[in-house]
């Protein structure tokens, strides 16, 4: 499970630090901005998580791969969005928002199943609130910093159902630890999470708000 795990983190941190490479590159920042919203938005949600379950220092200080996977990733990035700059071809917004959309829902299904697995290995599945937070954050954590970040309003609070699907994609994970389904509980939410966000993203389906209120 440890390296099922490890590839299961590798695979959400790059998916997770090319969106922030794009956040960047939208905001028209240079190579040291871009790299470092590309690490706080794989490896700060879990920081948060590791926080909040006394894993001090947090696993990305302890073991580097993770950030030096993003700042790669997130440079490699950069420099293709250089290249393709140099040769006259720019990204569509339609292109930049369907990879946006696709990296931030693997990322996020990753992330949440991850934080509820991390939180189980320590405090076991009867802290339900616990383990679905930690899948939470993790999920949500390090791109709500990255808009913070480049001053925009997170995505989180506004549009695509994003911290439900994270929230709908931890809850699966805890109850299948409880029914001691540790394999499913690894990977299932990863799908859930995935086919939630493409729903949203196909249909444009937003939560309910209220659009007509004073904001003085």
């Amino acid at each position: 499970m440890n390296t099922y795990t490890f590839i299961c983190e590798i695979i959400g941190t790059i998916a997770f630090s090319v969106s922030g490479a794009l956040k960047g590159l939208q905001h028209e920042d240079d190579i040291f901005g871009c790299t470092l919203l590309g690490i706080v938005t794989a490896c700060c949600g879990g920081m948060i998580r590791d926080v909040t379950i006394g894993r001090i220092p947090p696993g990305s200080f302890v073991d580097p791969s993770y950030i030096t996977v993003a700042a790669a990733t997130t440079i490699v990035v950069f420099l293709i969005a250089k290249k393709r700059e140099k040769d006259g071809k720019v990204m569509s917004q339609t292109s930049y928002a369907d990879i946006l959309f696709v990296m931030d829902s693997i990322g996020l299904g990753i992330f949440a199943s991850i934080g509820v697995y991390v939180a189980y290995q320590i405090y076991g599945a009867d802290n339900g609130l616990l383990l679905t937070f930690c899948g939470l954050i993790t999920g949500v954590g390090g791109g709500m910093i990255r808009d913070v970040l480049v001053n925009v309003q997170p995505d989180v609070l506004v549009k695509d159902v994003y911290a439900v699907a994270a929230l709908i994609g931890a809850y699966i994970g805890v109850w299948l630890y409880r029914l001691n389904q540790p394999v499913l509980a690894m990977w299932l939410p990863v799908v859930c999470v995935f086919l939630i966000r493409l729903y949203v993203y196909r249909h444009h389906v937003n939560l309910p708000k209220v659009t007509h209120f004073p904001n003085q």
